[in-house]
C-alpha cells in the first residue's frame, strides 16, 4: 500500500473510531437521560399536591394519569419508598464507566448520593415530625391549598377533591404519630400544645360562617379568574363556590376538631423535652441530618468549632462599627428610622435594576420576572415564617408569589432585605434562573426533586446579607451617605452574629445536650435577658433542628466556595462569573459544587 493510501486509511479509521465513540457517548447519555425521566415521572406523581407545585403540564411529560391523593402514610408505602431508592441506585451503577456527557455526569453523581443518604437515613424514620407547630402538616396543607393554581377545570375537581381527603390525611398521620410515641419519640408536651391550639384557631366556625376565611376568600379569588378567562362557565364557578363552602363546613373544620382530640391523647407521652442527643441514636440523627438539611459534609464538631470564631469575628466587627458610629454625630433619631422605599413593589423594582452588574441575566433574556407580593393571612401569622416564596413549577415560572408576614417584618430597611432575600437576587430570582438554564441546556428535571436546603437558603442569606450595600446606595445623594453606609452595616453585622449565635445553639442543644439553662447563659450574655424570649428561641430550635445552620452554615460554604473560585481563577475571577456558575450548577451539595468547580479550571 502506498504511502499516501495508508495516511488516508488511518485518516479514515480515526474519523470512524472517533465517530463511533461519540455515538456510543451520546446513546449512554440518552438512556441515562431516560433513565433519569422514568424515576422523574414516578416521583413527581406521588401525591397530587407535590405533581401540581411540580409541573403545570404533567402530559408534556408523560404523566397522562394520577391518582387525586394527598401524601397519605402507611407503612407498606415507607417499605416500598427505600426499596424504591434502592433499586434505583442499582439502576445508577450501569452507567458508571465514564461514558455520560458532563453534565449527565454531574446528575448521576448528585442523584448517587441523593439516594445512598436517603437509604442511610432509613434508620432514623421515627425521628422525624409530621406536626411540627411551625412547619407541620397542620400549618401546610392550608397554605398549599390557598395558593393551588388553576389551569384548568380538572384543577379544581382535583383541589375540591383534595380538600375532602383532609379528615382522612390527619387520621394517617396520627397513626405514624402512635407508632412514634410508641418508640419513645413522642413530641413534648409544649409542642403538643402548639399544634393543639393552631387547630382550633387555623380554621373556626365563626370565619367559615362570615365568609372570611383565606381558604374561602382565596377560593373565590381564583374562581373570579377563571370566568374571567373562560376556564369555567359562570355557572360553574357558583356551583364550585357552594361545594367548596360545604367541604370546609363538614369535612376540614370537623377533621382540624377531631385532630385536636387526637394529639390530645399523646399529652405526656413525650419522653424528650431537649435536643436530640437525648434520645438513643440522637446524635448520629443529627449528624445525617446536618449534611442532609445543609448539604455540607462538615461533621458537627467541626462545624461548631468554625462557628465559634465566626460568631466572634462578627461581633467584633460589630463592636468596631457601633464606635464609628458613636463617633459619628450626622444622624438625627429621625434618619434612624427613615428608610426611602416602602412600597414592595418599588423595592423589588430597585433590587433588580441594582443587582445587574453582579448577577448573569443570560438565561432570563426572554422571561419576564414578575412577582406578586401578598400578606399571610391574620389567621397565619401567628404560626408563619416572617416571609417565604412559593416556587413555581418547573415548566411555568410565569407566576410568582412572595408572602409577608406583617406581624415580624416591618416596613423599612428589614422589608428591603427579606424581599432581596425572597425575591432578587434572592429566590426567586435563582429559582427562575436555573428553570431557564434547565430548560435551555435540557438538563434532566429530575434535578428540581433533589433538595438541597444549604444551596437554596444559603444563597438567599448571601443575597440578603448583600443587599445591605444595595440599600446604602440608596442614600447616594444625601450628604449623610457614609454614616448611613456604616448604619446599614451594622445591622448586617448584628444579622451575621445572632444567626451565628442560633446556629452555635442549634448544635450545642442537639449534638452536644446543652439544656434549657445552657441556652439561656448563652442568649443572656448576647443579649436576650427576657426568659419567656429565650424559652421561645429554644423550643423552637427543639422543634427544628438543623434549620439555623441551614441558613448561616449554607452561606458561610458558599463564601468558601467563592474564596476557591477567587484561587483557582486569579485575575480572571470576577462575582458575576462565579454566581454564573453557582447558579448555572443548579440545587447540589457542597463537595460536588467543588468538585465541579476545579473540573472548570
Amino acid at each position: 500500500m502506498s504511502k499516501r493510501k495508508r495516511l488516508f486509511w488511518s485518516a479514515a479509521v480515526g474519523v470512524f473510531l472517533l465517530a463511533a465513540l461519540f455515538y456510543f457517548f451520546r446513546i449512554k447519555s440518552f438512556s441515562f437521560q431516560k433513565y433519569c425521566h422514568h424515576i422523574f415521572q414516578a416521583e413527581a406523581a406521588v401525591d397530587t399536591i407535590s405533581l401540581h407545585y411540580t409541573l403545570a403540564n404533567p402530559k408534556d411529560y408523560g404523566i397522562h394519569t394520577y391518582e387525586v391523593t394527598l401524601p397519605f402514610y402507611n407503612k407498606e408505602a415507607q417499605k416500598e419508598h427505600y426499596a424504591k431508592a434502592e433499586n434505583y441506585l442499582n439502576g445508577l451503577k450501569r452507567f458508571e464507566n465514564g461514558s455520560l456527557s458532563k453534565e449527565d455526569a454531574y446528575t448521576h453523581m448528585l442523584l448517587s448520593k441523593a439516594l445512598q443518604h436517603e437509604l442511610k437515613g432509613s434508620r432514623f424514620f421515627y425521628f422525624q415530625e409530621v406536626f411540627s407547630p411551625s412547619c407541620g402538616a397542620q400549618t401546610q396543607l392550608p397554605i398549599l391549598m390557598a395558593e393551588y393554581t388553576f389551569r384548568s377545570k380538572q384543577d379544581v375537581e382535583d383541589y375540591l377533591s383534595l380538600l375532602s381527603q383532609t379528615d382522612s390525611y390527619f387520621k394517617s398521620l396520627i397513626s405514624f404519630e402512635e407508632e412514634k410515641v410508641k418508640r419513645g419519640y413522642g413530641m413534648p408536651d409544649y409542642s403538643l400544645a402548639k399544634v393543639i391550639t393552631q387547630c382550633h384557631t387555623l380554621i373556626t366556625r365563626k370565619s367559615l360562617e362570615n365568609n372570611s376565611h383565606f381558604l374561602q376568600t382565596t377560593f373565590r379569588e381564583r374562581m373570579s379568574q377563571c370566568v374571567s378567562s373562560k376556564i369555567l362557565s359562570k355557572e360553574d364557578a357558583d356551583a364550585y363556590l357552594v361545594q367548596n363552602d360545604r367541604i370546609l363546613l363538614e369535612t376540614v373544620l370537623p377533621a382540624y376538631e377531631n385532630l385536636a382530640v387526637l394529639l390530645a391523647r399523646f399529652q405526656s407521652a413525650g419522653k424528650n423535652e431537649n435536643g436530640l442527643c437525648f434520645y438513643k441514636d440522637g446524635k448520629e440523627y443529627y449528624q445525617w441530618l446536618f449534611y442532609k438539611n445543609t448539604g455540607s459534609s462538615v461533621s458537627p464538631q467541626t462545624a461548631y468549632e468554625d462557628l465559634c470564631k465566626n460568631y466572634y469575628e462578627s461581633l467584633h466587627k460589630l463592636s468596631d462599627d457601633l464606635t464609628k458610629f458613636h463617633e459619628d454625630t450626622t444622624l438625627s433619631e429621625e434618619d434612624l428610622s427613615y428608610f426611602p422605599l416602602n412600597d414592595p413593589d418599588q423595592i423589588l423594582s430597585n433590587l433588580l435594576g441594582q443587582m445587574t452588574d453582579d448577577f448573569p441575566q443570560d438565561a432570563l433574556s426572554t422571561i419576564t420576572l414578575q412577582a406578586t407580593v401578598k400578606e399571610v393571612s391574620a389567621s397565619m401569622q401567628e404560626y408563619t415564617a416572617p416571609a417565604y416564596y412559593l416556587t413555581p413549577p418547573i415548566d411555568d415560572n410565569s407566576s410568582n408569589v412572595i408572602y409577608i408576614n406583617p406581624k415580624s417584618t416591618p416596613a423599612g430597611l428589614s422589608l428591603y432585605t427579606t424581599l432581596a432575600h425572597e425575591g432578587y437576587p434572592g429566590h426567586l430570582y435563582q429559582t427562575t434562573y436555573y428553570q431557564a438554564h434547565q430548560q435551555k441546556e435540557k438538563i434532566s428535571p429530575i434535578r428540581h426533586i433533589l433538595n438541597y436546603g444549604g444551596y437554596v437558603e444559603g444563597w438567599a442569606l448571601y443575597t440578603e446579607l448583600n443587599s445591605y450595600d444595595y440599600a446604602s446606595c440608596l442614600y447616594r445623594d444625601s450628604e449623610k451617605k457614609e454614616a448611613c453606609a456604616l448604619l446599614c452595616d451594622i445591622f448586617r453585622q448584628e444579622r451575621c452574629s445572632q444567626l451565628a449565635m442560633l446556629s452555635l445553639l442549634d448544635i450545642g442543644i442537639h449534638y452536644y445536650g446543652f439544656t434549657f439553662d445552657r441556652a439561656f447563659e448563652i442568649l443572656s450574655a448576647y443579649g436576650v435577658n427576657d426568659r419567656a424570649q429565650a424559652r421561645d428561641i429554644y423550643e423552637y430550635i427543639v422543634e427544628e433542628p438543623t434549620n439555623y445552620p441551614k441558613y448561616y452554615w449554607g452561606y458561610l460554604e458558599i463564601l468558601s466556595l467563592k474564596k476557591e473560585a477567587q484561587h483557582l481563577w486569579g485575575s480572571s475571577y470576577c462575582d458575576y462569573r462565579f454566581h454564573q456558575f453557582f447558579l448555572q450548577s443548579g440545587p447540589s451539595d457542597f463537595d460536588s459544587l467543588k468538585i465541579r468547580l476545579h473540573k472548570l479550571k
